[in-house]
């Protein structure tokens, strides 16, 4: 386990490598203040596999640096430790991506790996309810979008087919004939904006272009003939 703790005070770093990471050589504790260089934080945190605020870490910066994780796409837990004895996660920081508070307090039992795990997976299964939500609004939308596509389709195709009846039916000059091919060449061109659209929600849902099929030769008269 990879704790970043941001504090501008470093008490809370020994606190945890105390008492939380002991003597777990594959566990550690990296620190950073508040006005660490955005590069340098970045770095640190696609390595973390949590994110701790010290006690003495302002609201602004609780705020900023959480914003910044999410933003980067990051669903690793974030966590405030707090001198408050009652209360969850405010309003302010749970908009920001904070996941859950820890007495300090609690820094100084012996249950404080235990509970800092079992917060840890609290958060990450609240995280991925999350994203589970996130992804079926999407496919919701998605849903929606090509439901109307495919109404938007079908319009064309119509107008295309009546032109097409007409066409082969009562036109029998050359001026009737031109303006029928006008709106065949326009209602195709509406068509090939839906396909355009279509491909975009593919490329959405993550899907990749099917390999082109073979196409297979007609057989000739004489074969379907002689069957």
């Amino acid at each position: 386990m990879h704790i970043l703790l941001v504090d501008p005070k470093r008490e809370i770093e020994q606190l945890l490598a105390t008492h939380l990471i002991g003597n777990n050589a594959a566990h550690q504790v990296t620190y950073l203040p508040p006005r660490a260089p955005k590069e340098e934080f970045e770095r640190a945190i696609r390595i973390a596999d949590a994110l701790v605020f010290g006690d003495r870490t302002t609201d602004a910066s609780i705020v900023r640096f959480s914003s910044a994780v999410r933003k980067l796409g990051l669903t690793l837990p974030i966590f405030l430790i707090t001198r408050e004895s009652e209360g969850g996660v405010a309003p302010l920081y749970r908009k920001a991506g904070v996941d859950d508070v820890i007495n300090i307090n609690e820094l100084h039992t012996p249950l404080i790996s235990w509970t800092f795990t079992s917060t840890m997976k609290t958060a990450e299964v609240r995280r991925k309810a999350k994203e589970f939500d996130d992804i079926q609004n999407e496919i919701n939308t998605i849903s929606e979008s090509l439901a109307c596509i495919t109404h938007e389709i079908n319009n064309p195709l119509s107008v295309m087919r009546l032109a097409l009846y007409h066409l082969q039916t009562y036109a029998t000059d050359e001026e009737k004939r031109a303006t029928l091919m006008k709106i065949i060449g326009d209602n195709i061109d509406k068509v090939q904006h839906q396909m355009s659209e279509l491909r975009t929600l593919r490329s959405r849902l993550g899907e990749k272009s099917p390999e082109t099929p073979a196409v297979e030769q007609p057989r000739s008269r004489a074969k379907i003939k002689s069957r």
